[in-house]
């Protein structure tokens, strides 16, 4: 089964956009209207920061 972006509603978009910066938000919302919109949406969830390698837990 394959899933592509463009199904995600754009409140699961606006989460995963908070993790970029103003730059970042900037060029998403240059894509296309949905990805505007979400990049530009206030989502409730505050980003929590990635952790990549344990040794930093």
């Amino acid at each position: 089964m394959e899933i592509h972006v463009s199904s995600l509603f754009p409140e699961i978009l606006a989460m995963i956009f908070n993790y970029l910066d103003v730059k970042g938000k900037g060029r998403v919302a240059q894509v296309c209207m949905a990805w505007r919109d979400a990049s530009y949406h206030k989502s409730d969830a505050q980003p929590e920061p990635v952790q990549t390698d344990h040794r930093f837990q």
